[in-house]
């Protein structure tokens, strides 16, 4: 079929391109070139592209919601998600969709939202740090400071090496007042510098 072709590029193109590679001190380990991010602007073009071949791909919906929701845009983010969850709602990796709704909502500023999805991942996928941080940051923002640092300790279980300057060195979401707040949301969590 002439779909997997395509949908597999974007793969491994948006990996490229979100830094999903292992990387240490900003270079790719495996084929020693500088790690480098961009906005998402290609991961959200790659995206609507497999879109456009198969408006029903969950995986293709995923991923642009997780680009829209680091890039900065929130409110289609979340759109891309409920599309993702409506095509495929066994999705076994329904808990990135999650994951994205979390960050789209913590971008705008509605951290009981973000909380709630970034725990819905985080149960989902136990293993996976990223719901954690979020779920920390959303919590600290509310005040929730008990879950916040429970959080924390579960993320620095899973990756011990989170740290707050390697989180502003290489930020998740392209605009800075929402990096501002996801680190300072993570300071009061108790994340290390």
């Amino acid at each position: 079929m002439v779909l997997e072709p395509a949908l597999d590029r974007w793969r491994l193109q948006a990996s490229l391109i979100f830094g999903w590679r292992r990387a240490t001190t900003g270079r790719d380990k495996a084929r020693g070139r500088p790690h480098n991010r961009s906005s998402g602007g290609e991961a959200i073009a790659y995206a609507r592209n497999a879109i456009e071949l198969d408006p029903n791909t969950a995986a293709g919906c995923r991923l642009l919601a997780c680009a829209l929701a680091f890039a900065g845009d929130p409110a289609e983010a979340i759109a891309a998600a409920e599309q993702a969850l409506r095509a495929s709602p066994r999705d076994p990796m329904q808990w990135v969709t999650f994951g994205s709704i979390a960050n789209a909502h913590f971008a705008k500023g509605r951290y009981q939202l973000a909380f709630e999805f970034a725990d819905r991942a985080a149960r989902l996928a136990p293993d996976w740090a990223g719901s954690y941080l979020t779920l920390a940051s959303s919590a600290a923002h509310l005040g929730l400071i008990e879950e916040a640092r429970a959080a924390i300790a579960r993320a620095l279980e899973l990756g011990p090496r989170h740290r707050l300057t390697a989180m502003q060195n290489r930020p998740l979401f392209g605009k800075p007042e929402v990096v501002a707040r996801y680190l300072d949301g993570l300071r009061r969590s108790g994340l290390p510098e």
